[in-house]
């Protein structure tokens, strides 16, 4: 049953609220908000009613500005809490544009007042996109970073060959001093040989420990 305030008639004020407009009171259920609602439009829709009026018209438009408030439970939380939907000048509000054609389409069923959603090719595309896109984006990732690590390779290895050649020169150049200083105290004990070659090493150690 309709929790009805006691007066059936169209408000009296001049400025009625979509709670007056219904005759309902603010703890009136859903069901209760959309059965008054189609009462209403039965009562004041010019092609229902027969009337045509000015007068008659913007009732109806003012009914369907209500109904868009008291209708969806977060418009009417807000209009409840804060007043917020309903302009007092006459009730249409920024959810409700002032022309002919959107009470028609809204009283027909044309007009979606609900939450609008994405139509499945759009959401498949973007899918899709996304989907490329963060694919680009993980090769592009890996590919710096391959990059990266066979740079970061190049440099050790080129350090490496360079420690290398560096440990081979010195080594080179450590023999061919110790091969001269041998050369030098084989030539001072007369133990050079006539082929060029060092003298016996047991002769080399022997004057190695004279000269120290």
């Amino acid at each position: 049953m309709l929790k009805h305030i006691p007066n059936k008639n169209w408000p009296k004020q001049q400025n009625p609220t979509p709670f007056e407009i219904f005759n309902l009171r603010p703890t009136a259920s859903n069901a209760d908000v959309k059965n008054r609602y189609y009462e209403l439009v039965k009562q004041y829709h010019p092609d229902l009613s027969g009337d045509k009026s000015k007068i008659c018209l913007d009732r109806f438009r003012k009914i369907v500005a209500a109904y868009e408030i008291l209708g969806n439970n977060k418009k009417k939380e807000l209009y409840i809490r804060h007043g917020f939907g309903w302009e007092k000048s006459g009730g249409l509000n920024k959810y409700n544009p002032q022309n002919d054609w959107w009470v028609e389409e809204r009283y027909k069923g044309g007009y979606n007042s609900g939450p609008l959603y994405m139509e499945n090719s759009y959401m498949a595309a973007l899918v899709i996109f996304l989907g490329i896109f963060g694919s680009v984006v993980i090769y592009m990732h890996i590919l710096t970073q391959s990059t990266m690590l066979k740079a970061s390779a190049d440099r050790r290895h080129l350090q490496t060959s360079k420690d290398l050649a560096k440990v081979r020169r010195d080594s080179h150049l450590y023999a061919e001093k110790r091969r001269g200083e041998l050369r030098l105290m084989a030539h001072q004990y007369g133990g050079w040989e006539s082929d060029g070659n060092v003298c016996n090493s047991g002769d080399i150690l022997k004057s190695s420990r004279l000269v120290k």
